[in-house]
């Protein structure tokens, strides 16, 4: 592992199931990770780890250690998604491609999400421009049903991203550009 954060998601991944994710329950080695009580849910890298151990072949190693590190490496390519969507529906799928590739091998971006480093800044970068794509598409959307859609969606996804990295601050910005337009839409 190459960063402090990667045995704290870990540890909950391997306490998953184990213990009741609740403010009442001490974690059962002291003052590791945090010596603090557990939080309200599991975090979703955890579960995620927790989820997909059985996937990768391990080959004798600790199944939580491999699922962390081949997710992270997996879910660092998402950024993509985003970018090609976006400029594919402008009409510039090659723009999308590049933006893609560039935002992915970045060297701030490489380093934040590469192998070893099983941390939330996998997808730190894919849900915000997911949503400022959701938003988007409502601009172009003609009809109601269209804007409630995307509306939905934004929503589920603004929920995964707090779920992702526990810190709701974000849903503010999001929740005040839609609010806005909102107003200019009508």
């Amino acid at each position: 592992m190459t960063t402090l954060d990667a045995y704290h998601w870990l540890r909950y991944a391997d306490l998953y199931g184990e213990v009741p994710f609740d403010n009442n329950t001490q974690i059962p080695l002291r003052m590791y990770p945090d010596g603090e009580s557990m939080p309200d849910k599991v975090p979703m890298l955890s579960y995620m780890i927790d989820k997909t151990k059985g996937l990768f072949d391990s080959e004798g190693y600790n199944e939580i250690y491999i699922a962390g590190i081949k997710l992270t490496n997996i879910l660092g390519g998402l950024l993509v998604i985003p970018f090609i969507l976006y400029f594919f529906s402008i009409g510039f799928p090659a723009a999308g491609i590049l933006g893609g590739l560039i935002g992915n091998f970045s060297y701030a971006y490489y380093v934040r999400a590469s192998t070893g480093r099983v941390d939330t800044d996998t997808l730190n970068m894919f849900f915000p421009f997911f949503a400022a794509y959701l938003i988007y598409l409502m601009d172009k959307c003609k009809t109601n049903k269209g804007i409630y859609f995307y509306s939905v969606i934004l929503g589920l996804i603004m929920y995964l991203f707090t779920w992702w990295y526990e810190h709701p601050g974000f849903i503010i910005v999001y929740f005040a550009i839609f609010i806005f337009f909102l107003l200019i839409k009508t």
